[in-house]
């Protein structure tokens, strides 16, 4: 055991520094504003019967739930934040689907989510832009939170199905992009843009982004061929591409018992998290693997699969009471 803890250390501080050269892409950790006006922000959705106000959509220590019969009954961890430590359901959703700007929650193991709650007290899970605020929000909240409310939590989100996060189309050119609530919106001109070797999500729908509407879609546009490009590096065939994914996170990439899901999940965030291994910034016990693969993959290779893992299908499934 020392001497594996010593050859992890080792190749993390080599990662370390051949990342250090290499800046993670921009156009993955968009703004928290812009100077564009926000579209309006919708205080009653469709099938909903809640009326929240301004002030209770913004506070992080409450998670608006527009659709309680969504999910089971949720430990107040989830609902209400204490302390420093923010709501879980306020970022994640109340039925763990989350954002594009953090982590679908649903259907993971709950061990899993505990180990990665500890890694961020730890510094262990960092980010390759530590001054983006999905990073700094989600520390500050695992440093404040618990033990019995990490369990808590892990517990509810684990019983939870997954959801497929929307969808991703190939093209050269899109809705010209603006950076705003850390995920991007199209330009209210209508203008369009090439989007050159990107991978850029947006909301289907901004207002409802911004009230926090957990059934909302959402569309990421990435370049042409680069889903036929992800499938070759994802099952090995790409020359000096990376293991076959499979291997760990299970035929359908639905996950295992010792790698989580990356099928049908925000393809933005699989790419930060493919940067982050790639950098260094993610450097826990269990992260030599990832290493390993991310290490001499290319942004234009993020981007190919993320976009490919992204496009699989997720189980239908139904909430276990």
């Amino acid at each position: 055991m020392r001497g594996n803890r010593g050859l992890t250390l080792t190749i993390v501080a080599v990662l370390l520094l051949a990342g250090a050269g290499a800046p993670p892409p921009s156009w993955l950790y968009p703004p928290l504003s812009s100077t564009i006006p926000r579209p309006p922000v919708p205080h009653t959705l469709a099938g909903s019967t809640l009326h929240p106000t301004g002030d209770q959509l913004e506070t992080m220590a409450d998670a608006v739930d527009w659709y309680p019969g969504d999910h089971p009954a949720a430990p107040d961890a989830v609902m209400h934040g204490s302390g420093k430590a923010s709501a879980c359901g306020y970022c994640h959703l109340p039925n763990g689907a989350g954002r594009p700007e953090n982590a679908s929650l649903a259907g993971l193991d709950a061990a899993y989510i505990r180990r990665s709650v500890h890694a961020y007290v730890s510094g262990t899970r960092g980010s390759s832009d530590p001054t983006f605020l999905a990073f700094q929000l989600m520390r500050q909240t695992a440093l404040a939170a618990n033990d019995a409310d990490i369990d808590a939590a892990a517990a509810y989100f684990s019983r939870l199905p997954r959801h497929a996060f929307g969808r991703v189309i190939e093209a050269a050119s899109i809705p010209a992009p603006v950076g705003d609530a850390m995920v991007y919106r199209p330009d209210p001109s209508g203008r369009r843009a090439a989007l050159g070797q990107r991978l850029i999500e947006m909301p289907d729908d901004f207002g409802r982004f911004k009230a926090r509407d957990s059934r909302l879609g959402y569309t990421a546009y990435v370049p042409p061929g680069a889903i036929a490009k992800g499938a070759n590096l994802a099952t090995g065939m790409a020359p000096g591409g990376p293991p076959a994914c499979a291997a760990c996170h299970g035929w359908d990439y639905n996950g295992t018992t010792i790698a989580p899901p990356l099928a049908g999940r925000s393809p933005t965030y699989l790419a930060r998290q493919l940067v982050n291994y790639r950098s260094g910034a993610r450097h826990d016990d269990q992260a030599a693997a990832m290493h390993a693969v991310a290490a001499h993959l290319t942004d234009q290779d993020v981007i190919a699969l993320a976009a490919y893992m992204a496009s699989r299908p997720v189980p239908r499934a139904t909430y276990q009471r």
